[in-house]
């Protein structure tokens, strides 16, 4: 468990001020832990952090029209933070237009062993795709091989995402913040901005 990653918290911004992080508050978190163990905290952590929201974008063009259905994903039902994350994911995803299938390692796998690319061809191995898209870094950095994708008949593509400018209350863009930002600021505009910021690379 990755206490300071984008597992658990996110970028937001105020008008006229950086951006600051916005973390999901947990009972307790060390690198011992699976992320599917970690449990959130129990306190009303979340009602801070959808005040701190209302407070920084209370003047965006779309935040009336979507903050009461920010508010009711962003509130916890769920005692697990992967089941929060997974559920929030996909809310938030058919918000803006999007519909996919997502299923978790841990449910076709109980335990992975061995190194990230081990790890991912297990997967593969049950799944049975014919292609592999993941984040540009982990596949520059030796994480995931072309070769090894491409004995297995899986083509290997990386992202190189190259960010779009869009529409902020400040005249200098602000990128890689929370999709709340983008979904504040461009409303149902907001899947169209992240499309053309796509470039898929093939790396075998």
């Amino acid at each position: 468990m990755v206490k300071r990653s984008f597992i658990v918290r996110n970028k937001i911004k105020a008008v006229g001020s950086d951006p600051k992080w916005l973390t999901v508050s947990l009972k307790k978190a060390n690198q011992s832990i699976l992320i599917n163990q970690t449990e959130l905290d129990e306190k009303d952590w979340h009602i801070d952090a959808i005040n701190k929201i209302k407070s920084y974008y209370s003047t965006a063009p779309f935040y009336k029209k979507y903050i009461s259905v920010v508010e009711e994903i962003l509130s916890p039902k769920e005692k697990l933070l992967s089941v929060y994350n997974q559920r929030t994911v996909m809310d938030l995803a058919q918000l803006i237009g999007i519909s996919v299938e997502i299923k978790t390692a841990s449910s076709l796998i109980p335990l992975l062993e061995g190194n990230p690319e081990d790890k991912i061809m297990s997967l593969c191995e049950i799944l049975k795709p014919t292609e592999f898209y993941n984040f540009e870094k982990g596949i520059d950095i030796g994480l995931y091989s072309g070769e090894n994708f491409a004995k297995h008949q899986i083509q290997l593509f990386k992202q190189n995402y190259q960010h779009p400018v869009y529409t902020q209350a400040d005249p200098e863009f602000s990128p890689y913040l929370s999709i709340l930002d983008l979904l504040f600021n461009m409303g149902e505009n907001s899947l169209e901005v992240i499309r053309k910021g796509r470039n898929w690379v093939k790396v075998n």
